[in-house]
């Protein structure tokens, strides 16, 4: 189907499948690269017509699971940060850029935009965007585990569990930027990204551990915070 679109640039597969980490309730993870948002929009719409069809047929496969789809992403080869809030949780600037160049197979390439596109973004983006990208990471990290006493002094637990959440999903950003390594991404295949894509399995026990809480409704996270803060300043550096 995306292959006679002409404004089609490159297509890749990406994914657990791809990995062969995948089951059979796992997606087909493919990414559509175009030019622009117009493109983006055209053909999203044509898609939705022709998807359904489509999921259904391999649906009949016997491999496949209840939660089988196509995990479909039509994206540009020219992702930008996008802006954020206090309150908004890591972006997924680090983790497009990894299945759009690194954690991927093209099966599909329109002349050369694609492969000129991944020598902006391969091995790494540039080092001024990478240390200003850092110093942001790491501030919202800081300001949501700064955020896990006040909310439990009120009583406001799950907030707190929020602020505490987001704030690990951030350290794990920061610490991929720091070694200058394309996350996949920062709540499914952590033990995957710290043991075997990061080499740092003692991390992992350590950062693991801060999810095993025995109550909520105490100061257990006030705890749990602190900790994920002393990991913070061990392991990401500048």
């Amino acid at each position: 189907f995306f292959k006679k679109k002409k404004s089609v640039l490159a297509i890749t597969l990406v994914g657990s499948i791809l990995r062969g980490k995948g089951s059979h309730d796992a997606d087909v993870d493919v990414d559509v690269f175009v030019k622009d948002q117009k493109a983006i929009d055209e053909l999203s719409k044509e898609f939705d017509t022709v998807g359904p069809s489509i999921i259904k047929n391999l649906r009949k496969n016997r491999d496949t699971g209840r939660f089988f789809d196509i995990g479909l992403h039509i994206r540009t080869l020219n992702p930008k940060p996008q802006h954020r809030f206090w309150t908004s949780g890591p972006d997924d600037f680090e983790i497009e850029l990894g299945h759009s160049f690194v954690y991927c197979k093209p099966v599909f390439k329109r002349g050369n935009s694609y492969d000129l596109a991944k020598k902006k973004f391969f091995p790494y983006y540039t080092e001024p965007l990478r240390k200003k990208r850092l110093k942001e990471v790491k501030m919202y990290c800081v300001n949501n585990i700064e955020h896990i006493k006040p909310y439990v002094k009120r009583g406001l637990y799950f907030q707190a569990f929020k602020r505490f959440h987001d704030a690990a999903k951030e350290f794990l950003q920061a610490l991929f930027i720091s070694k200058k390594v394309y996350p996949l991404d920062y709540d499914k295949w952590v033990e995957y990204e710290l043991t075997e894509i990061l080499k740092l399995p003692k991390l992992y026990e350590e950062f693991a551990s801060l999810y095993e809480l025995n109550k909520l409704e105490s100061g257990e996270l006030v705890h749990k915070g602190r900790k994920l803060h002393d990991l913070l300043k061990k392991y990401v550096k500048n």
